[in-house]
């Protein structure tokens, strides 16, 4: 008996701006990625069934679509036809030599699909450009373009859960699958170069992480397993596993900071300039905190770096870390806290993303209608909330030292041990004081991110993107 049901399959997308995949596979936490160029508006793509659609940010006009028309395997009713996977996750790399930009697509059917296309294409405010179209081409108009994508299968069928491209060489992707596993593409030599097993859930989000002027190139995985990893890409193996978040790890985010150099330091030589480099990494998972992590390279990696590439000046401050025996990559600063006027959430942390200059982060939970937007400090903001913070623990200690006294002198009104051991203490103030010096370094979260209001709609809310782009006169 023939279902009649199955005469019939999708064969373009119009209005549909966001994939039905997730009734297939967990929530993509990449469904909307920008492909704003130098010369025009940015344009925002998103999934939508077995394509991908761009919408011009000004006019809110669709622009352009991708997709990408296979042989009909079976043909339409088999449930094997040109369309049936569809798109759940997307990224975009932008050639800032001539304009061009890449579109790496993960999809159901474990398939990761890159796209090229020129700025020419990409600006298109006329009309719909139609790339890589599933129509054929005598149905296409003359102004519909078609190209086949590189395709990449390394998956083993896994639906893929997210793409990254490596900012810092456009050439480099990388894709998490259902399974756990994450492959590393080079997409100009079209090939595979390594897989990373080590997940037992699905990889919910990737990120690339260049450390040391680039002497230390790290990969950042968070996955559904509970678990967030730290692998070395040039030894491809893991390096540091964190296990602490409770329950499934369903987003993170990163932002790498340019090196800056900070000087006039309180308790050290003004003329010693530090040069240091700022990662943040923020994971949510199922208790609803959005955890800030400090990354960096540890102080026995750092050291042995220095003392073989024989550096002119060592670094007198270690980023974020007091022992220096430490080998670990990320170390814990805190959670981002809300205000008491504001409601805390119930359901776990489904997005977060830092905007494109570093100074916002937005934090989306499960169901929820609101975005809650933080904002992050300057290092030298930073560090002078680091010093108030000190100087109001200090001032603490003084005072429980003083009551401390007092009672010990009307308790004791002849001198004895006591009295002794207390004077130890005050001669020993000094250098206690010195050893908080150090302190000052290891910053919290709330040192370096403030709530500033929620961004609200009417309806829930699946994913969010900042824009890249800014008006005239604009400082964002």
């Amino acid at each position: 008996m023939q279902h009649t049901y199955l005469r019939y399959e999708c064969a373009d997308a119009f209005g549909l701006i966001s994939a039905t995949a997730s009734s297939k596979v967990p929530h993509s936490n990449s469904t909307l990625s920008f492909a704003s160029t130098n010369k025009g508006c940015p344009i925002v793509l998103t999934s939508a069934g077995s394509h991908c659609i761009g919408f011009h940010v000004k006019t809110t006009n669709p622009t352009i679509k991708i997709g990408h028309r296979e042989d009909q395997n079976g043909g339409i009713g088999t449930g094997k036809a040109l369309n049936s996977a569809q798109v759940v996750c997307l990224d975009v790399a932008h050639e800032v030599s001539d304009g061009n930009c890449r579109v790496a697509t993960g999809w159901v059917d474990g398939a990761v699909r890159v796209f090229a296309i020129t700025s020419d294409e990409l600006n298109t405010e006329g009309g719909l450009g139609l790339v890589q179209t599933l129509l054929d081409d005598k149905d296409a108009d003359d102004e519909y373009i078609s190209r086949e994508p590189l395709v990449l299968n390394g998956h083993s069928g896994s639906p893929i859960r997210s793409i990254i491209f490596d900012t810092k060489n456009s050439a480099r992707l990388a894709s998490g699958s259902s399974d756990g596993s994450v492959v590393l593409w080079d997409v100009v030599e079209e090939c595979g170069l390594f897989r990373l097993l080590g997940h037992r859930g699905a990889i919910t989000d990737i990120y690339f992480a260049s450390l040391e002027n680039g002497s230390l190139d790290l990969l950042i995985t968070s996955s559904l397993d509970g678990l967030v990893k730290v692998w070395d890409l040039n030894g491809q193996c893991c390096v540091q596993t964190i296990a602490s978040h409770r329950g499934k790890v369903w987003a993170a985010a990163l932002m790498v900071e340019d090196p800056y150099v900070r000087s006039d330091v309180s308790g050290y030589d003004s003329d010693n300039i530090i040069e240091s480099q700022r990662a943040r990494l923020i994971t949510g998972d199922d208790d609803g905190q959005a955890k800030v992590w400090s990354v960096h390279t540890p102080p026995r990696h750092r050291n042995s770096y220095h003392s073989s590439n024989n550096a002119p000046h060592e670094i007198a401050i270690v980023e974020d870390s007091g022992d220096e025996a430490s080998t670990d990559y990320c170390e814990y600063m805190g959670s981002l806290r809300l205000p008491s006027t504001v409601s805390t959430p119930d359901e776990h942390v489904s997005n977060i993303r830092f905007d494109y200059s570093g100074r916002y982060v937005g934090v989306l939970h499960a169901n929820s209608k609101s975005i809650y937007i933080y904002g992050v400090r300057s290092p030298q903001e930073s560090l002078r909330r680091k010093q108030r913070r000190l100087s109001r623990k200090r001032q603490k200690e003084k005072k429980a030292q003083e009551e401390e006294m007092k009672q010990t002198s009307t308790k004791n009104k002849k001198r004895g041990i006591l009295d002794d051991h207390m004077e130890e203490e005050s001669e020993n103030t000094g250098t206690k004081a010195a050893k908080s010096e150090i302190q000052l370094v290891k910053g919290e979260a709330g040192d370096e991110f403030e709530f500033l209001g929620t961004a609200t709609a009417s309806h829930k809310i699946r994913d969010f993107v900042f824009v890249p782009w800014k008006e005239k006169g604009s400082i964002v």
